[in-house]
């Protein structure tokens, strides 16, 4: 088993695994999902965990074959066809990732412009003091008058 890195965050690293299944990862997403591939679940101790895959890489490719135009079935039999040797292209989690399936020659994958959470605000809300209308309207007079008893 091999990692090959390309550097740091968003960048391309291949993966070789070797022996056969279990490869020890589920499979996410694909043309059909219109969503990216990705790693589902990894099996702790598994060939895909000793290697760092991590839940949400994205696979560029599969065996050479790009994973771009790969429904989900597909995806998933070109890895189970793999009796010996499995490599993978991914890239690990990146925010504001741009979805491959939205261009038509390769992968993007964007950083946000921005990831710190925005500046706090020094303004503060002017005081409201809230006090109930004052009502103008008086009881109307009860004209009820009680029925008259007689005793017997």
């Amino acid at each position: 088993m091999a990692l090959q890195s390309g550097g740091g965050e968003g960048d391309c690293f291949t993966v070789e695994m070797e022996g056969g299944r279990p490869w020890g990862f589920t499979l996410q997403g694909g043309l059909d999902f219109r969503s990216p591939l990705r790693i589902g679940k990894v099996t702790p101790g598994g060939k895909a965990s000793r290697c760092g895959l991590i839940p949400g890489d994205f696979i560029v490719s599969i065996n050479g074959t790009s994973s771009k135009s790969l429904k989900h079935l597909q995806a998933q039999q070109l890895i189970v066809s793999c009796t010996h040797q499995l490599v993978l292209q991914c890239t690990k989690v990146v925010f504001g990732i741009t979805s491959p399936l939205t261009h038509s020659n390769s992968f993007s994958w964007k950083t946000a412009a921005s990831t710190h959470p925005p500046a706090p605000t020094t303004q503060q809300p002017a005081p409201t003091t809230h006090q109930p209308a004052p009502t103008t309207q008086q009881p109307a007079p009860t004209t009820h008058q009680p029925a008259p008893t007689t005793q017997q």
